[in-house]
């Protein structure tokens, strides 16, 4: 399935913590409608398998969340890098930062 452009702003939008019937706790990044985000989710399922605290997650889901938007001001789209397999990595930062730089004037 293709993938199809979202809001990132909206995509990333706030960490929501989950109370699940049996008292467990789960938390994730929600969009803007409150939905759970796709790839933060899939994350945050993975690391509650392995027994990560509630607490862990949520501070994760805030990393992503201030990731998320570095990215929009950035104008990365982090889903559609998600999808190309082209991951983030330290040249992304560096790069995409000297190119904001070098267009600001002093």
């Amino acid at each position: 399935m293709p993938y199809v452009p979202v809001a990132t702003e909206r995509y990333f939008h706030r960490v929501q913590r989950f109370v699940l019937g049996d008292g467990e706790r789960f938390a994730t990044v929600v969009d803007e409608a409150g939905a759970p985000a796709y790839y933060p989710t899939a994350l945050a399922l993975s690391r509650w398998s392995r027994s990560i605290s509630a607490d862990t997650m949520a501070a994760e889901a805030a990393d992503l969340v201030h990731l998320g938007l570095w990215a929009h001001r950035e104008h990365i789209d982090l889903n559609a890098r998600m999808e190309a397999g082209a991951y983030l990595n330290v040249e992304v930062f560096y790069g995409e930062r000297e190119q904001t730089d070098a267009g600001v004037s002093a």
